[in-house]
């Protein structure tokens, strides 16, 4: 089971980069066509955000899955087969998917006035923030 949860692991890793690195090369080849569409930053921010989650998620799988492994070594192929596995990362992917759809929502409800240049690379809630005009000290409290 380590080695299902680490190739799980490792796509996810290959997912964080593929999502932040063609954004970033675009911005640093093209330095005058840094523009990204308001539909190109929901899905970034989201994907990002929940590609991130995940991992957290799977992580959790892992640790308890070695806990498994220590404390219950005559049990373990009982308890973490490969329905268990199999039911453990699914429930990380849909869990990291779907926490993220609630505060990414609220994110692009605000109303931006200023400048709705980012000075990123990529769309980051914290500079979203900043660019709004409405009061984001409620979200920035519950999403920080």
């Amino acid at each position: 089971p380590m080695y299902f949860l680490l190739g799980h692991l490792s796509a996810l890793e290959i997912l964080v980069t593929s999502i932040i690195v063609p954004v970033m090369l675009w911005g640093l080849l093209l330095p005058g066509k840094q523009i990204i569409s308001l539909a190109a930053c929901v899905t970034q921010l989201f994907l990002y955000l929940a590609v991130g989650t995940t991992e957290f998620a799977l992580l959790g799988v892992m640790a308890v899955d070695r806990y498994v492994a220590v404390c219950n070594p005559l049990r373990y192929n009982v308890i973490m087969n490969s329905r268990t596995c199999n039911l453990m990362v699914l429930v990380s992917w849909v869990f990291g998917f779907l926490s993220e759809v609630w505060p990414v929502y609220a994110t692009f409800q605000l109303t931006f006035c200023k400048s709705n240049v980012l000075d990123h690379f990529y769309c980051d809630r914290g500079q979203l923030l900043k660019l709004s005009c409405d009061d984001t000290f409620s979200q920035s409290l519950f999403f920080f």
